[in-house]
């Protein structure tokens, strides 16, 4: 199963999710599940309050496995012709998908307590249809309601969307434009991303883990379309279920947008789900035209540092920017604070922070930006304004010193 690097700031804005709730009282883990489309049945009886066993049932074979809860999901074992086969039963959008080998196939709760294949009224399917680990995967439909709501445009015009009717929109911070509806507890995001191909993201992609949030995020990758990738993270974020879908597209002017939809797992509806295609469905890129004032701050800093200092209460911040002509950026920061002044020998706090991407200059409102896709998915922008000194900058309004950059090669 392949890992998606591209969070789409997940971060960055899921703090404007509300992560409340409970888990259901019931177990939504036992019972019986089927697919009658491949003849597929999985019966599963609970040994413990964690762990359960049954048998997958295919072409008329039953395959005993033996499972534990994990991330709010069944993960089991069964032996499939000598080989140890691994998959996972999970609940999304009140839909259960048996995954094995990064497949998922949608099963149906057919019975909440374990049944044989008679009662359930499964039917074998033909002696060539594969079994689980290997059904092909997929594309993702692309079909949803069309969007009907009011049209917007981008604030630094490089696409439009359509916006659901009852949705409306808000940017709260930099790059993302945040979508909500009061009757959902759900929130969805567009944010803007500096990939060149589709390929680039499925080659840059990894679950998201982060232990000091509680974070336990799974990917799977999935075709939308002829210019679209649709990926599903399922997992936990502060010991609750929540559920994450995103349609990432590659604009044909360069870089792209992802369409993000997040709830806790129970809140996640399929209105939501649908409300996320219905806004990718509706993108219309546009080509963007650099005005001078773009072209002479892109000259001007293409193959430079930009250094940042302060010293002030006993805190000594200094960060730098390194903007390389191929388009590539490395930053990295550092700060200490030191009890009783800064000239203080004794050291209290010591940090520093290290990252790397890619930076271009556009115009936003006229006014020019520059703009840090770093490599986890996450988006800095900083205003420009120029200052008297030649060598100086100011970056939302910290002046920093321009000087050339030695990481560029």
């Amino acid at each position: 199963m392949k890992k998606y690097l591209f969070t789409v700031s997940l971060f960055s804005w899921l703090f404007y999710l509300p992560l409340t709730g409970q888990a259901p009282k019931e177990d939504i883990l036992i019972g019986t599940f089927t697919n009658s489309q491949n003849g597929l049945l999985l019966s599963v009886k609970p040994v413990t309050s964690n762990t359960y066993e049954g048998f997958l049932e295919y072409q008329g074979k039953r395959h005993p496995f033996s499972g534990s809860r994990l991330l709010g999901m069944l993960s089991g074992e069964y032996t499939y012709e000598g080989a140890q086969i691994s998959f996972t039963l999970a609940r999304i959008m009140n839909i259960y998908y048996l995954t094995s080998d990064g497949v998922s196939l949608e099963m149906v709760r057919t019975a909440v307590n374990p049944v044989s294949t008679a009662q359930a009224g499964i039917v074998n399917p033909p002696s060539n249809t594969p079994p689980p680990a290997t059904i092909p995967q997929g594309p993702v439909s692309t079909n949803a309601p069309l969007a009907t709501g009011t049209r917007i445009n981008d604030p630094y015009g490089s696409f439009t969307f359509q916006l659901p009717a009852g949705w409306s929109h808000t940017t709260p911070e930099g790059s993302n434009i945040l979508i909500a509806n009061q009757n959902y507890k759900a929130q969805i995001s567009i944010v803007p991303h500096n990939y060149s191909s589709l390929t680039e993201i499925r080659q840059n992609t990894t679950d998201i883990r982060n232990a000091e949030s509680g974070t336990a995020l799974t990917a799977i990758v999935r075709d939308y379309g002829s210019r679209g990738l649709f990926i599903r993270y399922e997992g936990r974020v502060q010991d609750q279920e929540l559920i994450m879908e995103t349609v990432s597209m590659i604009s044909p002017y360069g870089g792209g947008i992802s369409v993000a939809g997040a709830a806790l797992g129970p809140d996640y509806s399929r209105e939501v789900a649908d409300a996320v295609k219905s806004i990718a469905n509706s993108i219309q890129f546009k080509k963007t035209i650099d005005t001078p004032v773009v072209q002479q701050w892109r000259q001007r800093l293409a193959n430079k540092q930009l250094l940042y200092l302060y010293t002030g209460n006993g805190l000594s911040e200094k960060a730098t920017i390194d903007l390389c002509t191929n388009g590539s950026f490395q930053y990295s920061s550092s700060d200490a604070f030191v009890s009783g002044g800064y000239f203080s020998d004794q050291l209290t706090y010591t940090g520093n922070n290290a990252n790397s991407g890619s930076w271009k200059i556009i115009s936003k409102n006229t006014f020019p930006v520059l703009m840090l896709f770093y490599k986890g998915g996450r988006v800095t922008e900083y205003s420009i304004a120029a200052r008297q000194a030649g060598n100086e900058i100011n970056l939302n309004g910290k002046r920093y010193f321009v000087q050339a950059s030695s990481a560029c090669k």
